[in-house]
């Protein structure tokens, strides 16, 4: 890989902010994504200058930074996963060593992190825990298996805390971990959840295709009536009392009784899909865009 990245040649696909202008990237090199070949180029950002560190035969789905360890973990979609510590070095593993997993049961489709340690979701309702490196566990207490007859699956996962874990996915499944165990909850759709996301009003809210928005916690759940959204949503994030949802082409700023579409100001995106937030920072990606969010303005590096 070159020392000098060539973004225009590639495409983002997710990443992690540290700061404002600072971080972890992942991108897809567009003539290797022609030939359908999954990859990830690792990058760190840092004040507009795109370093490449190295790159993976996999498709990235997550980034966790660990702060407690300075270890930043990118998840591929069959259970590859690898870190890099602070030493620089990569290091590969897998999300489980079980008969059951990724590469004969569904992809993996989304991670969160808790302190210094991952939680990972996939189809069929597959659920693996990180405790640290080459550390993994099964994570599947109370639910069952899957028909594999009937597709359904985990879109997203998010950690609020060690006895409040909510993920949700396919026919509208809402499921909460308590600390011991997963129960499924009441849902308000049967539309597939895409993304969760914990909002600074104290609510966790989803959303899905067709401008699917719930909204809720524990076993209370609603669907956003009182908002009406045209577009197909695949990623939440919140930050300084402000609520985003991103479609594939547009980005839309959420309240209690409104939709509109996200006032960017000068920034020029036209390509959305990936929302990421850390505290205060939300950074946004889309194939050729590269937006950050410092609380009150929009900044676009790509």
């Amino acid at each position: 890989m070159s020392k000098n990245f060539n973004v225009a040649a590639a495409s983002f696909v997710t990443g992690i902010p540290l700061s404002l202008d600072a971080g972890w990237l992942v991108m897809a090199m567009d003539d290797i994504a022609a030939q359908e070949i999954d990859h990830s180029a690792i990058l760190k950002f840092d004040r507009g200058l795109f370093e490449p560190i190295c790159l993976k035969m996999f498709r990235s789905k997550h980034v966790a930074w660990l702060p407690g360890r300075r270890e930043v973990v990118f998840i591929g979609a069959n259970g590859e996963c690898t870190s890099i510590g602070s030493n620089g070095l990569d290091h590969d593993e897998k999300v489980t060593t079980s008969a059951r997993n990724p590469g004969n049961t569904g992809d993996v489709r989304a991670a969160t992190s808790i302190g210094d340690e991952i939680i990972v979701v996939g189809m069929q309702r597959q659920v693996y825990r990180r405790l640290g490196p080459n550390s993994w566990i099964d994570m599947m207490q109370g639910i069952p298996l899957a028909d594999p007859a009937v597709t359904t699956g985990f879109e997203c996962v998010l950690a609020i805390s060690p006895t409040e874990v909510y993920a949700a996915g396919w026919n509208g499944e809402l499921w909460l971990f308590d600390g011991t165990s997963w129960h499924q909850l009441g849902s308000p759709t049967n539309g597939v959840i895409t993304a969760l996301c914990f909002n600074w009003n104290g609510e966790v809210v989803g959303c899905g295709r067709n401008g699917l928005l719930i909204a809720g916690r524990n076993d209370q759940w609603r669907i956003m009536d009182e908002v009406d959204c045209p577009d197909d949503l695949w990623s939440l994030a919140s930050a300084s009392e402000k609520l985003f949802a991103a479609g594939l082409r547009h980005m839309f700023t959420i309240t209690a009784t409104e939709v509109k579409q996200t006032d960017l100001g000068d920034c020029t995106a036209r390509t959305f899909g990936k929302l990421v937030s850390t505290g205060e920072v939300i950074w946004s990606f889309g194939e050729k865009d590269f937006l950050s969010f410092d609380g009150k303005k929009w900044t676009q590096f790509v």
